[in-house]
């Protein structure tokens, strides 16, 4: 589609942006991602397949203590590293 206001013969064109559909965009470990609307750090974690004993959870650059999970609702643009601690010998 071309830009209404472009030259004829101009390269510019028009970038539809469309928003996620009943989702929220956040960052998972670097990667893009988009989940409901109210869902948790807990929901998240079992939609991911993460068992919660053996993770830490960071947001936004500060860490959110498991207590606090399943009262923690996502937020667009919300930044999240989830990191597994593995056992070994």
């Amino acid at each position: 589609m071309e830009h209404p206001n472009s030259e004829p013969g101009s390269t510019k064109t028009m970038v539809e942006c469309r928003r996620p559909e009943a989702g929220l965009p956040i960052v998972v470990n670097g990667e893009d991602r988009t989940v409901e609307i109210g869902t948790t750090i807990s929901d998240l974690l079992a939609q991911l397949g993460v068992k919660p004993d053996r993770v830490a959870v960071e947001m936004n650059r500060s860490i959110v203590h498991k207590p606090e999970w399943d009262g923690t609702k996502l937020m667009s643009g919300a930044m999240l590293e989830i990191v597994q601690f593995v056992g070994g010998g």
